[in-house]
């Protein structure tokens, strides 16, 4: 199957079929797609080099409204870039500024079975999906677009539809555990889980990537805010009746719940490789 057919053949639905797509791309989504191709491009250069020389199919986990994804588009202008994001409302602000790449594809979806995908929005189920294939894509990307049980969970089922490499940018603390974090931040999360009545993080470090041969951790040199998004995809709300959705409108409220705008993570490239 021709990875352009993944629409048909898995379920997803290209962003062209959604309703209420917007006349314009807002303005700040063209700002982000600017800055993400620059945080690509000064990815290290192993990372860098694996995504730029890909002349097969780079799956974007998780690209919100379409950034990440329309950046790689620009970058690896010789593969073919499908993006897959779990969150209707946030891809659709990709349109139409997503048509002026050629080699770029768009999808309202989720990789099947992963631990998240069930709590991303209550009420609103994601598009129908089976298992891939094996071997459906050359390299699998995301930036902090997948949980961190999809990522680490050892049965996660996306591994064996990579048939070369995978390149992950997400928070060091998922691999290393919360006591990676300074007292004082770690202090603040372990706040906010009693505030909520939800357990404090404990999990254990972690020093490779499941159902990858080889696996390689490179430092960046760029921190990012642990908003109630990101918490929620790190896994302190998984067992409350919490969605990614709640974390993402808390923050405009009044008295938002679920943030913590003043705690910042380091991000880290993982490198999987087959």
């Amino acid at each position: 199957m021709a990875p352009t057919d993944l629409c048909d053949g898995y379920g997803y639905t290209p962003i062209e079929r959604l309703p209420n797509l917007p006349r314009e791309t807002p303005q700040y989504v063209c700002d982000q797609v600017e800055e993400r191709l620059h945080e690509v491009m000064t990815l290290p250069a192993e990372a860098g080099s694996i995504l730029e020389s890909c002349t097969g199919t780079i799956i974007d986990v998780g690209p919100g409204e379409g950034i990440s994804a329309m950046a790689l588009a620009r970058l690896a202008s010789r593969a073919v870039i499908l993006g897959i994001e779990m969150d209707r409302d946030h891809l659709v602000s990709a349109w139409p500024l997503c048509q002026d790449l050629k080699n770029l594809r768009l999808f309202w979806g989720a990789v099947p079975s992963s631990p998240s995908n069930p709590r991303v929005k209550a009420g609103a189920p994601l598009a129908p999906t089976r298992d891939m294939d094996a071997d459906i894509c050359t390299v699998l990307f995301t930036w902090t677009g997948m949980s961190r049980r999809d990522i680490f969970a050892p049965s996660a089922p996306w591994y064996h539809a990579v048939q070369e490499s995978c390149v992950l940018v997400l928070p060091r603390v998922w691999r290393l555990g919360m006591q990676a974090l300074p007292s004082s931040s770690r202090g603040k999360v372990e706040s906010l889980c009693d505030t909520l009545g939800v357990p404090r993080p404990g999990w254990r470090e972690s020093t490779a990537l499941p159902g990858f041969a080889r696996t390689k951790f490179l430092a960046l040199d760029k921190p990012v805010r642990a908003r109630g998004w990101l918490l929620w995809l790190t896994g302190l709300f998984d067992s409350a009746d919490i969605t990614l959705w709640d974390t993402l409108t808390d923050r405009w409220t009044a008295s938002p719940k679920y943030q913590l705008p003043e705690v910042e993570l380091e991000l880290e490239v993982a490198i999987g490789y087959r």
